[in-house]
């Protein structure tokens, strides 16, 4: 009998902050391969969401601790040093051993951990996990790939602003992206922000961050009907930065009852903010309500009975303007239309969604409002919103297509 190739997952992140680690898990654990996952471990509270990820999994596992403690303040000093050094350097004179140490304290020990695994693959998610996954698969002889969620020298502000950082980034990626075995990207326009930044022979391949069917709802579900306009959000943190405090300005102006639903770690002081805009609005038919982190597959079943999901973006920094947000395809398995806003990315891909993607634009306030407002008054144009979005979710934005598309790549890569 043929042995089963070892494929390693390589990740700083907690499993539950990365689902799309862990979709990759799984489905390469259906199609025989034997699946390690080196993972973080960086907040107690999310802990608890990762051995919910755990409870049904198929593959082994290696969490590293990353909080603060004596070994980790260490490492984090000699991170800093490191950025201090190459601070002073040209980008290109920065090797990639100084970008490694610069960028993150936790590269050494990931990859430490999955050099012992010894396996055919190594495939690293975020840039500390693709530096891990290729300094293992150099010291093992084998080879690794990368599989890039965001486009990650825009991904934040704090890292435009941080020159070092920044350097770092570019050094990892320049270097490394051309030697992976394969690159995927979770949006087109990543992808293609990847090809024109560096040298590489063809864009990374597109594989949407969708959901696998099992995490729909049994069927289509209905939602409420009290009169009440329901909009839901959930991210990780409920926080700045996100879009929310515009939308808010926008449902402030529709006049009929509303109720926004946000899921999530809250930032008080800006949940505060939010509450305080309410306040000042004087609009009592409005209402904010805050709801617990939940585990990545039970997302789409809890937002199914609301009205419309928000997934509105900011157009900068820059990976937010080409990104595609996971929430898209939650609220298509939901069977969930969606608000977006004009963003390049949820442009782009707003005509193959059809009438299930509502978009405005939050800076025209009162255009945004009417537009909803007309659309909440169509009760036909709301029941073909959701059709359509249940369609889509249920033939073509979910894992269970879409993974054949990774699976494909892997199998190139280790017959090549």
């Amino acid at each position: 009998m043929k042995p089963r190739h070892r494929i390693c997952l390589v990740s700083p992140s907690h499993l539950a902050s990365n689902p799309r680690l862990v979709k990759e898990a799984a489905a390469l654990c259906d199609a025989g391969y034997h699946v390690h996952v080196v993972s973080g471990r960086n907040h107690a509270i999310t802990d608890r969401l990762d051995e919910s990820v755990l409870a049904g999994a198929q593959w082994y596992t290696h969490r590293l601790n990353f909080r603060p403690n004596l070994r980790n303040k260490l490492a984090r000093l000699q991170q800093l040093m490191a950025l201090r050094r190459i601070r002073k350097k040209t980008t290109e004179s920065v090797q990639v051993p100084e970008a490694r140490s610069a960028h993150s304290a936790t590269i050494s020990r990931l990859a430490t951990a999955a050099r012992r695994i010894d396996a055919d693959l190594y495939i690293g998610h975020t840039v500390a996990g693709l530096a891990a996954a290729a300094w293992a698969a150099q010291r093992t002889g084998r080879v690794f790939a990368f599989d890039a969620e965001d486009f990650h020298t825009g991904e934040t502000d704090a890292i435009l602003n941080d020159r070092a950082q920044l350097t770092a980034i570019q050094v990892l990626e320049k270097k490394l992206l051309p030697q992976a075995a394969y690159l995927t990207a979770a949006a087109p326009l990543i992808a293609e922000a990847y090809f024109n930044s560096y040298d590489l022979t063809a864009p990374p391949v597109t594989v949407l961050n969708v959901f696998p069917r099992a995490f729909s709802p049994a069927a289509q579900v209905a939602p409420i009907e009290d009169g009440v306009f329901r909009f839901y959000w959930f991210s990780q943190t409920i926080g700045p930065e996100r879009g929310l405090e515009q939308v808010l300005e926008v449902l402030l102006h529709l006049n009929m009852p509303v109720e926004l639903n946000l899921r999530g770690n809250p930032i008080d002081s800006f949940v505060d903010v939010l509450r305080a805009r309410l306040t000042k609005s004087n609009k009592p038919d409005i209402k904010l309500k805050i709801h617990p982190p939940a585990p990545p597959n039970e997302m789409s079943r809890l937002a199914a009975s609301y009205d419309l999901g928000i997934a509105c973006e900011l157009s900068t920094p820059p990976n937010h303007d080409i990104c595609l947000a996971n929430k898209i395809f939650t609220y298509l398995l939901a069977g969930l239309p969606y608000l977006y806003t004009p963003t390049s990315g949820q442009t782009a891909i707003a005509p193959e969604i059809g009438r299930a993607a509502i978009g405005i634009d939050p800076v025209k306030v009162a255009s945004s409002a009417r537009k909803l407002e007309l659309w909440w008054g169509n009760v036909a144009e709301r029941d073909a919103a959701r059709e359509t979005a249940w369609k889509l979710g249920q033939t073509r934005f979910n894992w269970d297509f879409e993974q054949q598309i990774f699976l494909k790549q892997v199998e190139l890569s280790l017959v090549s």
